[in-house]
């Protein structure tokens, strides 16, 4: 019985010792850390893991920088790899892939998943790179492997690459959506295909990026349920983004087109929280501004169907916004959904067929004015376009007590022109007497548009014109009174001086003054004023004036002309001079275009041609 138990003593401790002798087992969901210790980028060099030991399907696995510095990359290989959770996350500055290369052809050739609701199978940290170059001939190559509850998440700076032919719709359907992952990047770069089908319809991307390493890419999208991007969408160089959805696109942050975009009916919407910008030239459909913090352009834009400006403002900055024939306003336009063209860009309509029916260019300015202008246009040439941009100034060229802080500039590349517009201001635009405004426009000077009326209650200017410019409001003595010829000699022992006006808009009368010194004016010469022959007229008339009191022989003499405006505003101009030589002497006069400064209000609207009044009427010539 003794012998017995030493046997069974010694076996046990023969057994207890070669069990020593083997490697100690792994704990359950142990964590594994690449250290690089093999020096390769190989997944199963077991050197290159923390323990020397390679993952295996119970252990999380974190590529970081705890234990190996720097970028790096690491292969995974061409036999089934499996996983309970991967987490990639670089420091600051670099960048860590992984890679399933093409020559692993198994499906799948990586498989992640721990089988637990509510957690994340791959966490792509910003810097991360999960590659997916899969060789497999079916499947996506790479599995989350919890089919109700496997999550991808890519959070902001991380980035998914597909890099395969086969499908992706289980991929993209396991994103996470959680806050964080809007500039995570699922990102398509499929190899020697011309079209390749995204997830699209239903779908909810973080930031989508379609490009093409090498070579040109058509990627394309079907259905009928909204493709939803949270961030960035991006179309690279090279790329078509061909899509036949009758779903709507959303994007609530930036677009980047530096590709091509075939819409083919497909809406696009603005839906973000902050401010969004387009950039790229993009033909759209119908498109929607949806975003309370607005939307900015960064290249010039078209829109083919409906521009919705459903909530916040399309700034234009220095680009320009097309809207074809065929195309509308949507939404509610108004001072918190408009388009901003306080810049250099430019709203622009094209037209077809003649004319232009009562169309509302939504315009205002970057401090929230609404100003827009409403145009109707029976006549103008086939095929042209009209084009609105406005200032949330004084025009420069206006004079006057009375005029808007606004002016609206308007080209067109019409031959013909025949048009109304109503043009709407604020009341801060307004400075002197609201009731005495005009339209009007400037090209050469200052026109008054035909039927013009303003509305004080509605805040609106309305007029018809034949050609495009300058508009705002002033007054009659805004306008200026064009001289079409000016005239003085001397003669009879007078000096007698002419002028010929072409028009007399906002024009009540003349005064002329007369000094021997350029810092006149000197004496007034007529005893009261010399009445415009039809008060804000655009016909013209011819004036002649002589004067003949106390000249002295030798002397050179200063005349000023002076303007009374309709409202009493006043403007004095240059001088002329003319040599007086004797009552047989004749010396032609020389004058001068420009206006002088004056102490006297510079309301009224300045002469074109500057010359001296006459105090008699001698002939009347028709306007232009």
């Amino acid at each position: 019985m003794q012998r017995r138990w030493l046997s069974v003593i010694l076996a046990l401790v023969v057994a207890a010792a070669a069990c020593a002798a083997l490697p100690a087992p792994r704990a359950w969901a142990a964590t594994v850390t690449w250290d690089g210790g093999a020096a390769t980028s190989n997944w199963d060099d077991a050197a290159n893991w923390s323990g020397d030991v390679a993952p295996d399907t119970s252990d999380d696995v974190i590529l970081d920088n705890s234990l190996a510095g720097g970028s790096y990359t690491v292969n995974l290989p061409a036999v089934a790899v499996s996983i309970r959770r991967l987490t990639i996350t670089p420091d600051a500055g670099n960048t860590i892939t992984l890679v399933l290369p093409s020559a692993n052809t198994v499906n799948p050739g990586l498989s992640v998943g721990d089988g637990f609701t509510g957690t994340d199978d791959i966490i792509l940290n910003s810097g991360a790179v999960l590659q997916n170059s899969s060789g497999t001939s079916a499947g996506t190559g790479l599995a989350v492997n919890s089919a109700s509850n496997g999550t991808l998440r890519i959070n902001n700076g991380g980035r998914y690459l597909h890099q395969m032919l086969r499908a992706n719709a289980d991929l993209v359907k396991r994103l996470s959506t959680a806050s964080g992952t809007e500039l995570g990047v699922f990102e398509f770069d499929v190899p020697d295909t011309g079209s390749y089908q995204i997830a699209a319809s239903g779908y909810n991307y973080g930031s989508l990026k379609l490009t093409r390493t090498a070579g040109s890419a058509t990627y394309t999208a079907i259905g009928s349920s909204p493709l939803t991007v949270r961030g960035d969408f991006t179309i690279s160089s090279g790329v078509t983004f061909n899509s036949t959805m009758t779903g709507a696109m959303k994007v609530a942050g930036n677009w980047t087109n530096a590709g091509t975009f075939s819409p083919n009916g497909q809406a696009v919407e603005f839906d973000g929280s902050s401010e969004q910008s387009i950039n790229g030239a993009t033909t759209f459909d119908d498109l929607t501004i949806n975003n309370a913090a607005g939307v900015s352009l960064g290249a010039g834009q078209r829109v083919n169907g409906q521009l919705a400006l459903t909530s916040g403002r399309l700034t234009l900055g220095s680009n320009d916004l097309t809207l074809a024939s065929d195309a509308t306003i949507g939404g509610t336009p108004g001072a918190s959904n408009m388009i901003v063209a306080d810049d250099t860009g430019v709203l622009l309509k094209e037209t077809s067929g003649g004319s232009l029916s009562s169309f509302t260019f939504p315009v205002g300015d970057s401090a929230g004015n609404y100003t827009p202008v409403a145009l109707t246009c029976p006549t103008l040439s086939s095929g042209a376009s009209v084009d609105v941009r406005l200032t949330a100034a004084k025009h420069p060229q206006m004079s006057g007590a009375t005029y808007l802080l606004r002016y609206w500039t308007m080209q067109s590349t019409a031959a013909a022109v025949d048009c109304t517009g109503i043009f709407s201001y604020v009341d801060a635009d307004v400075v002197g007497t609201e009731a005495d405004l005009l339209p009007i426009k400037h090209s050469s000077g200052w026109t008054l548009l035909t039927s013009g009326a303003v509305d004080t209650g509605a805040n609106t200017l309305t007029g018809s014109f034949t050609s495009f410019s300058d508009f705002t409001g002033g007054t009659a003595s805004t306008l200026a009174v064009m001289l079409a010829s000016f005239d003085a000699s001397v003669r009879d022992g007078a000096v007698e001086l002419s002028w010929d006006t072409a028009s007399e808009i906002g024009n009540q009368g003349f005064n002329l003054y007369r000094d021997t010194s350029r810092a006149g004016p000197g004496i007034k010469l007529n005893s009261t004023l010399i009445p415009s022959q039809s008060p804000d007229s655009p016909s013209g008339f011819t004036y002649s004036y002589t004067d003949a009191a106390g000249l002295i022989a030798g002397t050179t003499y200063f005349y000023w002309l002076e303007e009374v405006g309709l409202d009493g505003a006043v403007t004095r101009h240059a001088p002329v001079t003319v040599t007086y030589e004797g009552p047989t002497a004749v010396s032609l006069a020389s004058f001068s275009a420009a206006v002088l400064p004056t102490a006297l209000p510079m309301a009224g609207g300045a002469l074109a041609v500057i010359g001296l009044a006459a105090a008699s009427l001698v002939r009347r010539r028709q306007g232009q």
